[in-house]
């Protein structure tokens, strides 16, 4: 599985994947109980959204 460490210190990270036929990252930042967001490749952390 491909993880991209975005911020070691907030323990930010995002794992590419495929949401409605386009690549997206999902994000998890440290203290989330579970990936609930995601944004586009060139968005980062300020465009995510909801999954």
């Amino acid at each position: 599985m491909e993880v991209v460490l975005r911020d070691l210190d907030r323990g930010l990270v995002d794992f590419p994947s495929m949401r409605d036929g386009r690549e997206v990252f999902l994000c998890w930042e440290e203290g989330e109980e579970e990936i609930g967001f995601w944004h586009d490749l060139d968005s980062g952390y300020g465009g995510r959204n909801p999954l």
